[in-house]
């Protein structure tokens, strides 16, 4: 008697699983058929089982799934009687599950849906069962095929070698429509396939890019309608990080055309070069890095001078001393970028005497040099003092806060020029200053320093005035407390009975209270002697005060 059993590989057995392939012809089922382009046909795929061993368990088949694979000149119309699982290219697939069973009693599964024909030739639809057989648990898989057969001379065609493998590839007019040219292109043996089909050379028609290698990127550039076969370069002409496809679309061996993925438009490919030279120790800074570009494109040109030279000027189709400086590319452009020792050239000398490396000022006072740390330390106004000379003579000093112009100096003292910090932004404690000082040339040279400037905090900064604040309010506390506790009433003589009258104890024979025989306690034993020095304590303390609240306030007005 048959017994169920474990899986075992696929079997390749027609016998077993029963697969047909048929194409729909008036009123009858056929696997061969002769049709034109632009009809449509009606496939049916039939599946049955038929058990392998005789009586005994009852079998089936389940697991079942169809893999139907369409040639290029066939085009899948979407209608399948059952829901296709997926549709890749020309490739349709049906998974019915473990809820479907083919037994031997039950009907043939059938499957039907439509296809176009798009191209000519032998086309042959190739069919792929594979579906687990129980209770014996083997896999069967079973193929089988329709061709249809579709004479060339049922539409208009041109034909090429494109992909170079030796065998013709077609592109035809499937509409039957010729103002739009050759629309659809066939590889008859799958070596190539048209990644874009669209109208590359403004003629209305429709040309091809073909990709020969497999890749997802077009390797040749074919224009059916006039015969034009080029190759493609893939480049990124507009630098924004994604590859177009630049060829030659008229068949005279120069790049004329491009297509852009991005907006999906054919553009014109004129370019022009940009070279780039420099005379001294520094190098030009091209964005976007490059030095082909597309007509009218934006360039930015930034000269970096080397270590003691400076950036004087630009010549040839860029002049003047912009820096960094945009060009648009009309046209093919050859600029050099001048560079000059910052010394020897120009003859400046500029200094900044003030404030100098890693001191400490104080309301425009230098108070210490660090010992630790690195770093100028500022708190308060300032007074910035550059000294700037030069054997042509001085034009202007500027003076720039955090790449800011904060003053031009016209005359200078001495050759010193000043220029006061009186506000502090807010935002922000770390500041560069930097001086440039221009002779009467225009030659400049630069000068800076990085400081920190703080906010004002009047007990750190005045210490001692601090410390003669709280030691008045601590005077004057313990004078009010003093005054506090100073006594109010009289109090008896020693060897005296205190002893309130309440009316029930009465003496009779006490003595008379002799006004001059009782003394008062005054307020102090020293009858006042030291209240003046409280008074002028906490005035004191009250006038030191006065003066730390309108540093404070004066300070806020700048800072």
């Amino acid at each position: 008697m048959k017994t169920c059993g474990e899986q075992t590989t696929i079997v390749d057995d027609s016998d077993v699983v029963e697969v047909t392939k048929m194409i729909k012809q008036g009123d009858d089922w056929v696997n061969q058929v002769n049709a034109s382009i632009n009809d449509v046909l009606r496939f049916k795929i039939s599946i049955s089982y038929h058990d392998s061993d005789g009586p005994g368990v009852a079998e089936y088949i389940r697991d079942i799934t169809i893999i139907d694979s369409l040639p290029d000149g066939l085009e899948y119309r979407d209608n399948a009687t059952k829901t296709e699982t997926s549709v890749e290219n020309n490739t349709i697939t049906w998974r019915l599950g473990t809820w479907y069973n083919i037994s031997e009693t039950t009907s043939p599964y059938v499957l039907e849906f439509d296809v176009k024909v798009v191209g000519h030739g032998s086309l042959k639809n190739v069919v792929d069962v594979s579906a687990l057989e129980k209770c014996i648990s083997v896999w069967r898989y079973v193929n089988t095929s329709a061709t249809v057969f579709v004479s060339e001379e049922s539409f208009d065609y041109r034909s090429r070698d494109v992909d170079g493998d030796g065998n013709l590839e077609y592109a035809y007019d499937y509409n039957n429509d010729s103002s739009d040219g050759f629309e659809s292109y066939i590889d008859p043996d799958g070596s190539s396939e048209a990644v874009k089909s669209i109208d590359g050379d403004e003629d209305g028609k429709t040309d091809h890019f073909v990709d020969t290698n497999d890749d997802g990127f077009p390797e040749k550039y074919w224009d059916p309608d006039d015969d034009i076969l080029s190759d493609i370069s893939i480049i990124d002409v507009d630098y924004d990080e994604t590859s177009e496809w630049v060829y030659d679309s008229d068949g005279d061996g120069e790049l004329d055309r491009y297509y852009d993925p991005d907006d999906e438009l054919i553009k014109p490919y004129v370019v022009f070069d940009l070279t780039i030279a420099t005379v001294g120790d520094g190098t030009v800074q091209v964005a976007p890095d490059g030095y082909v570009f597309l007509e009218d494109f934006n360039v930015k040109l930034t000269a970096v001078a080397g270590e003691n030279y400076v950036f004087d000027h630009w010549s040839g189709d860029l002049t003047g001393n912009e820096n960094p400086a945009d060009i648009v590319m009309d046209e093919d452009k050859a600029i050099t970028a001048h560079f000059k020792k910052s010394e020897e050239d120009n003859g400046i000398i500029i200094e900044i005497i003030k404030p100098k490396e890693n001191w400490v000022y104080k309301d425009n006072i230098p108070v210490r040099i660090k010992l630790l740390g690195n770093g100028t330390e500022i708190t308060g106004p300032i007074t910035v003092k550059v000294r700037a000379e030069s054997d042509k003579g001085i034009d202007r000093v500027e003076f720039y806060l955090n790449g800011k112009l904060q003053k031009t100096a016209k005359i200078g003292l001495l050759h010193v020029y000043r220029w006061l910090w009186l506000i502090r932004e807010n935002d922000t404690d770390a500041y560069t200053i930097r001086v440039v000082a221009y002779d009467k040339e225009g030659n400049n040279k630069s000068a800076e320093i990085e400081v920190n400037r703080e906010k004002y905090k009047p007990i750190r900064d005045h210490p001692l005035l601090s410390i003669g604040v709280g030691a008045g309010v601590v005077a004057g506390l313990l004078l009010l407390l003093k005054n506090k506790l100073k006594p109010d009433e009289e109090i008896p003589e020693d060897g005296e009975d205190d002893i309130p009258d309440d009316g029930d104890n009465v003496i009779d024979d006490a003595p008379e209270e002799d006004d001059t025989d009782k003394s008062k306690i005054e307020e102090s034993e020293d009858d006042g002697e030291n209240d003046l020095f409280w008074y002028i304590v906490t005035g004191l303390a009250i006038v030191l005060l006065a003066i730390l609240g309108l540093l404070y306030v004066g300070r806020k007005m700048y800072e």
